[in-house]
């Protein structure tokens, strides 16, 4: 669909939608203010009574606005899951994730001691577990054992990583700064998140190695399943997984310690350090995350002539690119 925003009388083929345009930023951003608008946790039950009813008009084929319909899912989309039916905590509701995640970081990026790295490290990945469990798309076919699984070999990874991280930080001899050593300190987040991400990508989407992953052409014809573009994905989610935890977990340690070290704020106004540190990752949360999410298409492509030979045959005369669904 070419235009912005849909603006026609809603039809069944778009309950598993947008309201915008999913190709272009304007339209990912929008996408994700209008999922992740807080204000949907305050909705009452009339309110909720009113999108179910709206979205039972549209399935009856009776006349709804659009305006109406997209509300009436934005609402119900908080509290069930489109794909499964299946109802949705308020604390694992998208309307929740930036700020669960903001005190959850918070915790995990300033947290020292070995038995609150454990416990930052854990609380972190259940909460996040817990969401993508709640939000999950049928189109994914990751199992609830499959994220299961994906908790634990997270926590052992991140948790792992950060306490041997920390130990060797506070022993070592090759430090002979306590600057340096509190640098250093202050990036292990980072790695044990990034550490654990790769691994759990790997571990999630390995069918897509073994077995490939759907690639269509430009008009959306199934294609088959390509080891090539699986592949391509893994290596793309890696990527834009690691461009969206990497800044949250580092501009923070970055800007507290330019104040601290190169300007010397805090020896007359040691106050203003923990306000400083939350402001950056308060941004970083709810300005760069979404503007991150924005700019990463949902949708890969590959080249016709990297994929399967049993593929390219199927290629119509003209195409240069086949596509496929990242999981972002």
């Amino acid at each position: 669909m070419g235009e912005e925003e849909r603006k026609t009388q809603p039809t069944l083929s778009l309950f598993n939608t947008s309201q915008y345009d999913m190709n272009t930023f304007s339209g990912r951003l929008k996408h994700f203010a209008s999922i992740a608008d807080p204000r949907l946790l305050l909705v009452s039950r009339s309110e909720a009574h009113w999108a179910n009813t709206v979205i039972q008009h549209a399935k009856d084929h009776k006349d709804v606005s659009a305006a109406d319909f997209w509300r009436a899912q934005n609402i119900k989309s908080t509290y069930v899951n489109h794909d499964t039916g299946q109802p949705i905590s308020a604390l694992a509701s998208f309307p929740t994730f930036l700020p669960a995640n903001t005190v959850l970081l918070t915790y995990l990026l300033t947290t020292r001691s070995i038995p609150s790295i454990i416990s930052s490290q854990v609380l972190y990945h259940a909460y996040n577990t817990t969401f993508h469990m709640s939000n999950k798309s049928d189109r994914y076919y990751v199992t609830d054992k499959q994220l299961q699984d994906h908790f634990f070999s997270n926590c052992l990874t991140s948790v792992t990583t950060a306490v041997a991280l920390t130990l060797w930080a506070n022993r070592t001899k090759i430090i002979k700064d306590e600057i340096t050593r509190q640098r250093v300190r202050s990036v292990v987040p980072f790695i044990s998140l990034v550490g654990a991400n790769i691994y759990s990508t790997f571990a999630l989407q390995r069918d897509e190695l073994n077995n490939g992953i759907d690639i269509t052409d430009e008009e959306g014809n199934l294609i088959g399943k390509s080891k090539a573009a699986g592949s391509k994905s893994i290596r793309e989610c890696i990527l834009e997984r690691t461009l969206m935890i990497g800044p949250v977990a580092l501009v923070p340690h970055i800007v507290v310690d330019y104040f601290e070290n190169k300007r010397n704020l805090f020896v007359s106004k040691p106050h203003f350090k923990i306000p400083i540190f939350l402001s950056s990752l308060v941004l970083c949360m709810f300005v760069y995350i979404p503007v991150c999410y924005s700019l990463l298409s949902p949708q890969g492509r590959i080249s016709v002539s990297s994929v399967e030979e049993e593929f390219r045959k199927e290629a119509r005369t003209g195409d240069e690119y086949f596509y496929y669904e990242k999981h972002l």
